[in-house]
């Protein structure tokens, strides 16, 4: 009979998955066809068990069928408006009920038609479930597939994938960046021009958004990096970050960093070229704010050993030595030796965790300046007064 023969038909399907979705519901299918003595049959009845739960479809899809309108078309044009009407619903659903779709939804985020809707519930919930976020940490293509609102909530949790997102883009700062630290030059663009140009550092920010743990971890891995490799361009980019969420008026972040007046200031130094009379009152507040043994020190370090600041700071004082102005007490001079002596010792003062400023050595300004500042002269009076015989050649 009719009925015994779908009883044996039933004990001869393959186990049934959970979710006939994508792949699994046109394998299963076949699995089923591999073993059926009657296809037609079988096909009816997974029409049956997994189709149109719906009365007036029973009289409207066999109409359709005389049509030659695909079942395909029809349930893809249905998908289309079913899922513009959830997402409708979804904004205005409180977080237990977005909960709860999210539990029956989630199944189907490798479905390509249907991945939208819990992507869109996982961006509207806060907290997100951690068991989410885990599986989707777990499966690089569900992960590419996340648009980067719900990336930062799986970096916050997973720092080693944020770590894989950061470090080509640190590598291709350090390779811009290259040429102007090893001749510890300035660059001729202005900082804010520099860094706006630099697709590398924009991503990087906007990675980090107004995440402030975000933020942390960045500064975190290039304190760590600049420990590790004694590369200078960590310093560089680890000021950049700070100026480049400036610049995108992120106060959220810029204004809860201890170091962000330093370096700001240092920031506007560079691009002037100099330390103005203002500006080194400025530094001296923040220096007299410090207090010895805070690990913001090991921060401000490494904006000072920056090899522009470091440019400019050599350049400085070069200028005050050729104006013969080693006065007792020259405050511009004792700065700029300050953050000098500040940035060269960055390495170590992270490196043994000792958050102190590094004292003056007198031996810098009783016997290092008086001697380059004799040398300087020395060589200006050789050519505005070349003895006999000898010819000057001014240098371009």
């Amino acid at each position: 009979s009719a009925s015994q023969s779908q009883m044996e038909q039933e004990n001869n399907d393959p186990p049934k998955p959970k979710f006939l979705i994508g792949s699994l519901g046109g394998q299963y299918l076949q699995d089923c066809l591999s073993t059926s003595t009657q296809p037609f049959a079988t096909i009816q009845q997974f029409r049956n068990e997994n189709g149109l739960k719906w009365e007036e479809a029973s009289s409207c899809l066999p109409l359709l069928d005389l049509h030659s309108i695909s079942r395909h078309s029809i349930y893809s044009l249905l998908v289309d408006r079913l899922r513009q009407t959830l997402k409708e619903k979804i904004s205005k659903m409180d977080q237990n009920s977005l909960l709860n779709l999210l539990e029956m939804s989630f199944p189907y985020i490798s479905f390509e038609e249907l991945s939208e809707v819990p992507m869109i519930i996982l961006n509207s919930l806060d907290p997100i479930p951690i068991q989410y976020l885990k599986l989707l940490s777990e499966q690089s293509s569900l992960y590419q597939k996340c648009p980067l609102t719900l990336k930062r909530k799986i970096w916050q949790m997973n720092d080693n994938l944020f770590r894989e997102e950061l470090y080509p883009l640190f590598q291709e700062y350090l390779r811009i960046c290259l040429p102007h630290h090893e001749m510890l030059s300035v660059d001729p663009n202005t900082p804010t021009k520099r860094r706006s140009e630099m697709n590398c550092l924009s991503e990087i920010v906007e990675f980090i958004g107004k995440d402030r743990q975000l933020y942390n971890s960045v500064c975190h891995n290039l304190r760590q990096l600049f420990v590790n490799t004694k590369r200078m361009g960590f310093c560089s980019l680890r000021g950049d970050i700070l100026m480049a969420l400036h610049d995108s008026r992120i106060s959220e972040i810029v204004e809860l960093d201890p170091s962000y007046q330093f370096t700001w200031l240092l920031d506007a130094c560079v691009r002037d070229g100099k330390i103005d009379s203002r500006k080194l009152n400025e530094l001296k507040g923040f220096f007299d704010g410090l207090l010895d043994g805070d690990s913001i020190i090991g921060d401000v370090a490494m904006v000072a050993s920056n090899p522009s600041v470091t440019g400019m700071l050599i350049k400085g004082i070069f200028s005050i030595l050729e104006k013969d102005s080693l006065s007792e007490g020259n405050e511009s001079l004792t700065y700029y030796t300050q953050l000098l002596s500040l940035g060269l010792h960055s390495h170590s003062i992270l490196d043994h965790q000792s958050f102190h400023l590094p004292p003056l050595e007198k031996s810098i300004t009783d016997q290092f300046y008086p001697l380059l500042n004799k040398i300087l002269l020395d060589e200006s009076i050789e050519i505005t007064h070349p003895k006999e015989g000898e010819t000057v050649h001014s240098s371009s």
